[in-house]
């Protein structure tokens, strides 16, 4: 995005002020806003309930008032783009070819499929020391980075964290060829978690590229760009694997030359953002205080578009999330002698399906309305799926097809609602900060599904019944919620 500051740094230099800053009290200037907004309606806002926190320019990137009801309410509908002033039409289209470049060859990694067959083979470690003590750390480190990595990019810039993400995949290469121990093995995966972490700083980097109107666009390109390359990998892994059986360690090879091709194409392409970032939430912190900080988070979650959302990635997307750890189990129970490559192809080419569907569904996307509609709509094709592919779990082609199809359902969800989300914030462009609190609940909820499915020693098929209800609760929930909202504000 093009704003009249096109050269801002991404959120190191607006934290500084600006000419145009207003030192007065945030809290001064809501309640003189309030005023101000019974008084004043401009184009931006002709389809908001609640007005933005600033009528003036000021540091919190508001620059406008808006008309506001007199009974509590909540914002439906996304902002219009006329008499969006943050950003222009132009785009800066070989930033965003970096990042999805990038995110291509990050995911493209032949050695996926067959990681935990390569440690038990070729690493000599137990399945037991990797359900205890090398599989857990994954959730638990992105549990406790990805938050501050929202707040982090706002503070030292979006690049620079994606930038310690990648040279943290670098790492995780390294000591998935060179390590052999189980604390080794271990922190890889705690470098894979935090450097997987930087993936929601880097989507939301997009998001600051480019106008709300592509919104849709580049939420479907980076899901796409995300798993274009996993089928990539996925096709790579299987010929090697076919000629090759007794040399894993060369998938893992192949998979750092990929990586660091796309730390390449982040270094070549990928520029500052143009849209001028946010006074990160921290810098609020220390100079208005804790009531402050939290009126302006408050600010972000009152359109009702963002908390179906935010529901969803709480009950839905954390339930994906558990999945892929345990999908691959599932086609080992299923025929333990399955070719790994090609299931992972079929997943990658449905999640392709799923994403692109998006950008078929982006007017349908415009309204509040459509968010319960996808919402419930995905919940229920993932849930019905998981319940079948326990049903049928012996079918190494039924399990491959319910897998697949819950995954479609489930990108197709993601890349409909990141755009959703990022629209429905508005003129206060904090989407790693969104993103990275939605993504923080999504992994506190799996954790602590995990936790307990370890205390009970839950089987893998258990695992996915407890995710299917989730999934039901889900769209359950988000039916409930848009009739609490139409009860209480205008829907």
């Amino acid at each position: 995005m093009v704003s009249s500051k096109p050269f801002v740094r991404d959120g190191s230099d607006i934290s500084n002020g600006s000419d145009d800053e207003d030192d007065t009290p945030l809290l001064s200037r809501l309640d003189s806003d309030r005023s101000a907004s019974n008084r004043t309606r401009t184009a931006f806002q002709l389809r908001i309930h609640r007005a933005p926190v600033n009528q003036k320019t000021t540091r919190f990137g508001s620059n406008s008032s808006g008309k506001q009801e007199a009974r509590p309410s909540v914002s439906h509908d996304e902002p219009s783009h006329e008499g969006d002033t943050t950003v222009s039409d132009t785009v800066d289209w070989k930033s965003i070819l970096g990042v999805c470049l990038c995110l291509f060859w990050i995911h493209c990694q032949p050695s996926e499929a067959y990681l935990t067959r390569y440690l038990l083979r070729d690493k000599h470690i137990s399945e037991d020391d990797l359900d205890k003590y090398v599989w857990p750390v994954d959730t638990y480190v992105a549990l406790a980075t990805l938050l501050p990595l929202g707040f982090l990019a706002e503070i030292i810039g979006y690049r620079l964290v994606v930038f310690i993400g990648l040279l943290l995949r670098e790492a995780t290469r390294c000591i998935l060829i060179f390590g052999s121990t189980v604390p080794e093995m271990a922190l890889m995966q705690g470098t894979y978690a935090w450097a997987s972490s930087t993936d929601t700083i880097l989507i939301a980097l997009a998001f600051m590229l480019v106008p709300r109107s592509l919104f849709q666009r580049i939420s479907v390109a980076t899901v796409c760009a995300q798993h274009a390359g996993s089928l990539l990998g996925s096709g790579i892994a299987q010929v090697m694997a076919d000629r090759h059986p007794d040399r894993l360690v060369d998938l893992f090879y192949a998979s750092w030359a990929c990586t660091s091709i796309g730390v390449g194409c982040f270094l070549a392409l990928v520029n500052r953002p143009t849209r001028p970032a946010p006074t990160s939430l921290v810098s609020v912190l220390l100079t208005e205080g804790w009531h402050a900080t939290v009126a302006l988070t408050r600010k972000l979650y009152t359109s009702a578009t963002v908390q179906q959302w935010t529901l969803w990635w709480l009950l839905g997307l954390s339930m994906n999330g558990i999945i892929l750890n345990y999908y691959q189990t599932q086609f080992a129970n299923a025929d333990p002698n399955a070719k790994l490559g090609a299931l992972a192809i079929g997943m990658e080419v449905f999640g392709l399906i799923g994403a692109l569907s998006a950008l078929g569904a982006a007017k349908f996307s415009l309204q509040h309305r459509s968010s319960v509609v996808v919402i419930v709509l995905t919940s229920v094709v993932m849930g019905v799926c998981y319940l079948l592919a326990v049903h049928m779990w012996q079918s190494i082609y039924a399990v491959g097809a319910f897998n697949a199809v819950a995954f479609g359902a489930a990108l197709f969800a993601q890349a409909m609602g990141a755009a959703a989300v990022a629209r429905a914030i508005g003129d206060d462009p904090r989407y790693a900060v969104v993103f990275a609190i939605n993504g923080t609940l999504a992994l506190a909820w799996a954790a602590i599904l995990l936790a307990v499915g370890s205390d009970r020693d839950w089987s893998t098929n258990t695992y996915y019944i407890v995710a299917a209800y989730n999934l039901f609760t889900a769209a359950g929930s988000a039916v409930i919620l848009a009739l609490i909202l139409k009860r209480f504000a205008r829907f």
